[in-house]
């Protein structure tokens, strides 16, 4: 027993092993570590959180702009269906305008045809009368007022009567604008006790398409 000698642990480090000496400094390596790692954590979520809200307010710029488009958009389409209306309108009143418009005043195609009656003819009936015709406006046919007037009288010489159309055909009263003017004779046998032969002409005026349109 005596010769046994009893192991006492040393009451020092040994300070030639560095591993055994204890950790005296201020900061710890260990805690600098994490500081560091938690600090570029925080800068690199700092970094991501900055891009999604830069994302997010491009995101709702972007929805603003779209949307102000679409309202201009629609704002556009409502004053191009209102143009067109009003074009449209305008169109029917056009229409409407030509539809009841008088190209013959009685009493001025009355004076026309006394000043232009030659001599050897008389009237014996007048008429002026209205009548629905369908003008072909493009690739469509619309319905129109046509005019005519009839006149009816006698005749001796037949060339007189020749001549009579010949001068309705070029007065300008009886060829207004916008029409088209036709006129169709028919004569009966003549008068063999008075050599008087009776006629009838007809004046159609037919309102023709406008090319302005």
């Amino acid at each position: 027993m005596s010769g046994e000698r009893n192991i006492q642990p040393n009451w020092h480090p040994n300070f030639r092993i560095k591993s055994t000496l204890p950790d005296t400094r201020v900061v710890r390596t260990n805690f600098i570590a994490k500081i560091t790692i938690y600090t570029a954590i925080l800068i690199l979520a700092a970094i991501v959180l900055q891009r999604e809200y830069q994302a997010y307010i491009l995101r709702q710029v972007i929805h603003g702009l779209e949307q102000q488009v679409q309202n201009a958009s629609s704002a556009d389409l409502s004053r191009l269906k209102n143009s067109e209306q009003f074009r449209k309108l305008a169109l029917n009143v056009r229409e409407l305008q030509r539809f009841f418009r008088v190209p013959l005043v009685p009493h001025e195609s009355i004076v026309e045809l006394a000043r232009t009656k030659p001599e050897g003819l008389t009237f014996t009936r007048l008429t002026y009368s209205e009548l629905i015709v369908q003008v072909k406006v493009g690739k469509e046919s619309k319905p129109q007022v046509a005019f005519r007037l009839s006149v009816a009288g006698n005749v001796k010489d037949l060339p007189v009567l020749t001549q009579f159309k010949r001068e309705l055909e070029e007065s300008q009263l009886l060829n207004p604008p916008g029409y088209r003017v036709s006129i169709s004779e028919n004569i009966d046998q003549r008068n063999v006790d008075t050599g008087i032969v009776p006629f009838q002409l007809s004046i159609l005026l037919e309102p023709v398409e406008d090319k302005a349109k």
